[in-house]
């Protein structure tokens, strides 16, 4: 049995084989992926179309084995995270330029010191926007 499935089973979700791949999916990115690219996977591509891929990430997401964030291009991408068995909330930061989103560390962003006192966070969505690494490398290079 796949760790997708197992995942799926301890969040009471029937693990077909359509919700396994496409959970191993997200969690082998490791980032925040758009369904786009999802369907560019072959194996994805074959078992199903937009609308299925759509709805299988909305089942995840609502299951808290994936964790769902909103781009500066209003589309939304999914990573591992969200549940306990995945590691939790976190934050994301979105390059500007080559439109990537990569995972920040959980923890990162300490949210629970800017929370009134007593407060609990439920739902915590950071995005940090700027230009990653390689392009800034990539900006600064003559020519």
């Amino acid at each position: 049995m796949s760790r997708a499935a197992q995942l799926l089973r301890a969040a009471g979700v029937r693990a077909t084989r359509k919700r396994a791949q496409v959970l191993d999916a997200v969690l082998a990115a490791g980032r925040a992926v758009a369904p786009a690219e999802l369907l560019e996977r072959p194996e994805l591509a074959a078992l199903m179309d937009r609308a299925t891929l759509y709805r299988t990430l909305d089942l995840l997401a609502g299951r808290g084995l994936v964790l769902r964030t909103l781009g500066p291009d209003r589309a939304f991408r999914y990573c591992a995270g969200g549940g306990a068995p995945l590691g939790g909330a976190h934050g994301h930061f979105y390059c500007l330029r080559c439109h990537a989103m990569r995972c920040l560390p959980q923890g990162a962003l300490a949210v629970e010191q800017a929370l009134p006192p007593g407060a609990a966070a439920g739902h915590v969505e950071i995005r940090v926007d700027g230009l990653c690494a390689a392009c800034r490398e990539a900006e600064a290079a003559p020519g």
